[in-house]
């Protein structure tokens, strides 16, 4: 059976293990405690008590909205485990938030595609970024 999503906040050294497994650069462990506590949402995936999917949304909860931070434990990925944290965090924005909201987020490089499944649009060439307005 499938993991389910969840709003359980991680503990930061559980964040801290997964962007080291997708080779991102440890941080602070203090500064991860607070920006868990100041996002607006947080989305996880454990698998028998290991964080493996992890995002976030932060923002001032009415004009704008970034969506931070989507992690998959390389041993997880290609299960879908992305695109369901998306789904449950775009889900609760819809719900959570008004029309004329702006989602925002950064992808790397050739993620694009991944994101337009979601109804984000690529932002004009001298504007770096994708959003998408509710």
């Amino acid at each position: 059976m499938e993991p389910a999503v969840s709003r359980t906040v991680p503990a930061p050294h559980q964040v801290n293990q997964l962007r080291r497994s997708v080779r991102w650069n440890v941080l602070d462990e203090d500064l991860i405690a607070l920006a868990l506590a100041n996002s607006l949402s947080v989305f996880t995936i454990h698998e028998d008590g290991m964080l493996v999917g992890f995002c976030r949304i932060v923002g001032d909860g009415a004009l704008k909205i970034h969506f931070e931070e989507l992690m998959v434990h390389p041993d997880f990925q290609r299960r879908g485990y992305g695109s369901r944290l998306v789904t449950e965090a775009m889900a609760h924005i819809h719900t959570a938030y008004r029309t004329g909201c702006r989602v925002r987020l950064f992808a790397d490089v050739n993620r694009d595609g991944f994101y337009a499944r979601f109804g984000f649009a690529k932002r004009r060439a001298d504007m770096p970024g994708m959003e998408m307005r509710l």
